[in-house]
């Protein structure tokens, strides 16, 4: 294992930010009630936006030395406040150390016993209960393992699930899971329940049940204390337009309310069409995008990404601009569990490093040098991680 410890940077935003977003933003939303409504075709103003206004501090980590087990491709991310997990289809889950890359080894396994899986399509991180939980595709349970990788049981699913998020709250004994509710399948697409499987409230799926398409996805970004999912569909399989909202599913009550959605009627988007949304905690971000689309097609059957204020209604088209590594055209799809994570091969992340070291405009300037010489080229990925102001 190389000396990891020396590859651990935070990058404190200290300095006043010049320019308020919402000054570069008009008005693009209304609100009704507790849904805020974003027009797209208001949002006609292109506004560029740094992540550092966005997140508060910047981690660079290298993950543990590559072995047969430990190294990652192109994986999803679970953060906790000292551990990283990483996901990949059809491989185990992967757990490392956060402030050092340390492998600590694999969640569970592939295949088809008790305590395996095949395919992960949601998971989380309890550090607070010692736990790694895991969902796999078209399943009944959800698998719980201590954070060594030992199999501790199931938590057997009210509802079976196609495709499905969660949320476990160990300390109360709570578990809330969404899912795509297909035609003719389960009969909520919200619900609470104990970790025994004993349904508590949930929101009957009849209106936003979707025609079966295995293409569609059920999504939850999880950057705030509210539970919020969205269901990214594509027109030609909804039944009606409540599958164009970003929900939160309130515990409490048992209630289910939409928060926002982003009007593309007046876009003229020509065929399917899907919406994928990211909460943050004080901004909605919406991107749509149709099915079939070249850079050479009109205007009109471009993606289109927007964000808007959720005080003001402010807002506008995005351009997200990396000022801690120099960056253009940042996705949004880094926006997870309260954290903005990117993940890199290390040597595309040492030639980045270079190129930004020839300009010397970016945050991490003075470190480029000391990151140049600590990071392997021929080691695991580096990963960014920023916290969600």
């Amino acid at each position: 294992m190389n000396n990891l410890k020396n590859i651990f940077f935070i990058i404190t935003i200290t300095s006043i930010l010049c320019g308020c977003t919402n000054n570069r933003s008009d008005v693009i939303g209304v609100r009704e009630g507790k849904t805020i409504i974003a027009d797209a075709a208001k949002a006609s103003k292109t506004v560029e936006v740094t992540l550092s206004e966005w997140i508060a501090d910047m981690e660079i980590i290298q993950l543990d030395d590559p072995s047969t087990e430990s190294l990652v491709g192109s994986p999803g991310f679970d953060i906790s406040d000292h551990y990283i997990g990483t996901k990949e289809r059809q491989q185990p889950y992967k757990l490392f150390e956060r402030k050092s890359g340390k492998y600590i080894g694999t969640i569970g396994h592939i295949g088809r016993g008790p305590g395996e899986y095949l395919n992960i399509y949601s998971s989380q991180i309890d550090e607070a209960a010692n736990r790694v939980y895991i969902l796999p595709w078209q399943c009944d349970n959800i698998l719980a393992y201590d954070l060594r990788g030992g199999f501790v049981g199931p938590i057997p699913l009210a509802i079976h699930a196609p495709k499905g998020c969660f949320r476990v709250d160990s300390k109360i004994n709570r578990v809330i899971v969404s899912i795509i509710p297909f035609e003719g399948g389960a009969d909520k697409v919200v619900w609470q329940q104990d970790l025994e499987g004993n349904i508590i409230g949930g929101e009957d799926a009849t209106l936003y049940a979707l025609k079966p398409d295995f293409s569609n996805e059920v999504i939850r970004t999880g950057n705030t204390l509210d539970y919020d999912f969205s269901l990214l569909a594509l027109t030609s399989v909804k039944n009606n337009g409540l599958s164009d909202y970003l929900y939160h599913y309130d515990p409490k009550n048992n209630k289910l309310f939409p928060v926002f959605l982003m009007d593309i009627k007046n876009l003229n988007i020509q065929g399917p069409t899907s919406v994928f949304y990211v909460e943050l905690p004080n901004y909605y971000i919406g991107f749509a995008s149709p099915w079939h689309f070249s850079n050479s097609a009109p205007p009109e059957q471009q993606p289109v990404l927007l964000f808007i204020n959720k005080t003001d209604l402010t807002g506008g088209r995005l351009k997200l601009i990396d000022d801690f590594l120099g960056q253009e055209d940042v996705s949004i799809f880094s926006f997870r569990e309260g954290y903005f994570i990117q993940s890199y091969d290390p040597v595309e992340f040492m030639d980045l490093l270079k190129k930004q070291e020839q300009k010397g405009k970016s945050k991490i300037a003075n470190r480029i040098e000391k990151l140049l010489s600590e990071i392997k080229k021929d080691g695991n990925n580096v990963l960014i991680i920023g916290k969600l102001k």
